[in-house]
């Protein structure tokens, strides 16, 4: 096993720590513990992380002349949700703190890392985006099929209640939005 010790800047444009260096050891680490101590420098919170992992096994690769190009920058405008640079409102906030409250529970109970749950950027999209179904879920970057089977369901009653508690309705996925034939008043009882 090997010690990897992290220190995460607090991203105002996120209203969170920057997990980028996290989820980058992530993909070539398999993270089997994690220690986190919260200091201040300057004012401005950082985050330690002390984790234990060990290498990832290198998958078996194809010939180079039959692998696929790939995209040289994983944050290109063209995909879905790329990090937003404006920062949360404060009404967000209250949602966006919902949700990483759930992600540090579920997180916990799982026996995971919370950024194996959600990321700090899949937070921060699920309050931007406000999806209603696991199909508009799963159009968020980086949360795949596999979330959405296992998280999609609590993930989505957490945005559902959201929006009754602000009086404030999420935003519609276009896919399924239908529209409704008006109420009819009740009359009255004699």
């Amino acid at each position: 096993m090997e010690f990897r010790v992290l220190t995460l800047r607090y991203c105002p444009t996120q209203g969170a720590v920057d997990d980028g260096p996290l989820i980058a050891l992530g993909r070539d680490h398999e993270v089997l513990s994690m220690r986190e101590h919260f200091f201040m420098v300057r004012d401005v919170p950082h985050l330690l992380c002390v984790l234990g992992c060990r290498p990832r096994s290198p998958a078996p690769r194809e010939p180079a002349a039959i692998q696929p190009a790939r995209a040289a920058d994983s944050a290109a405008p063209d995909l879905p949700n790329p990090p937003s640079s404006e920062p949360i409102t404060a009404d967000d906030r209250r949602l966006y703190d919902i949700i990483r409250a759930w992600r540090n529970q579920t997180a916990h109970h799982d026996g995971v890392p919370p950024y194996v749950v959600l990321t700090n950027r899949n937070v921060e999209a699920l309050v931007r985006e406000r999806p209603q179904t696991p199909t508009a879920l799963a159009k968020i970057r980086g949360i795949g099929k596999a979330k959405v089977e296992r998280y999609g369901e609590a993930i989505l009653r957490l945005l559902s209640e959201a929006a009754a508690n602000e009086h404030r309705a999420p935003v519609p996925d276009e896919a399924t939005t239908h529209p409704q034939p008006p109420s009819k008043p009740e009359e009255p009882t004699p």
